[in-house]
């Protein structure tokens, strides 16, 4: 519920900031496009990376079973695109410790060590 309600603020933070005319009281000021570009990407880039940086701190499995690891946080930037959904499970696309390369691993339910 946090995530949703962080998204539409942000998503109505955006949409005030793209109107390039911001009214506050009987003051109106003006928004060079620009501004509007580069806050949306530092908001992306921000956003991506804190992403990262806390999936990095679950362990997943190798779609064999075989390996049990923790991915390092800028494996995780393109990893948390890459993914697919197969019996319920979503695999994301990983540089597993242990093999070396990618693989398909999906997040380990028991979160111990």
């Amino acid at each position: 519920m946090k995530r949703i309600i962080l998204s539409v603020l942000a998503s109505l933070m955006l949409i005030v900031l793209s109107s390039c005319e911001t009214h506050i009281g009987d003051n109106v000021i003006k928004t060079p496009w620009w501004v509007v570009l580069v806050i949306l990407g530092v908001y992306l880039v921000l956003h991506i990376t804190v992403k990262a940086i806390l999936m990095s701190k679950k362990y997943f499995v190798c779609k064999d079973g075989s390996h049990r690891f923790k991915p390092k946080w800028y494996s995780c930037l393109l990893g948390q695109f890459l993914f697919e959904t197969i019996d319920d499970k979503t695999y994301y696309t990983l540089k597993c410790p242990e093999c070396g390369k990618r693989v398909q691993a999906y997040k380990d339910e028991n979160q111990e060590n």
